[in-house]
């Protein structure tokens, strides 16, 4: 993966590999489950993962997804209700807002607007 060299402004790769999974009740509980997802994750050269099934992952101080942020070199937010986690390069993305939907927050990292030509080329 490619990293900036300037670590104010996000680097937009020429293509950016987008992952969703389920990872089922959040790896029923087992912590090798979830370490084998995101070592998929990370092979695949994600720079966005949305994950679904995330129960309880707010416990213990967050410790599961701080797991995962570490594991895969992301930042992370955990959506209401600890169902759903976006995780996100930070060369890539930056979070720029949150959004109060009722419950607890949620927020999205906004990817870098292009540069002033337009849509890079591929």
């Amino acid at each position: 993966m490619n990293r900036r060299s300037d670590s104010t402004v996000p680097h937009v790769p020429e293509h950016i590999a987008i992952v969703t999974n389920n990872v089922e009740g959040n790896g029923k509980g087992d912590p090798s489950r979830r370490a084998a997802a995101h070592r998929t994750w990370a092979e695949a050269g994600a720079h966005l993962v949305f994950q679904q099934e995330l129960p309880d992952g707010d416990a213990n101080g967050k410790t599961v997804m701080y797991d995962a942020t570490n594991r895969l070199a992301m930042q992370h937010i955990l959506g209401p209700e600890s169902y759903t986690a976006l995780f996100w390069d930070p060369e890539v993305f930056t979070c720029l807002r949150e959004w109060d939907h009722g419950r607890r927050a949620w927020s999205a990292p906004v990817p870098p607007p292009f540069p002033s030509s337009g849509h890079p080329s591929t």
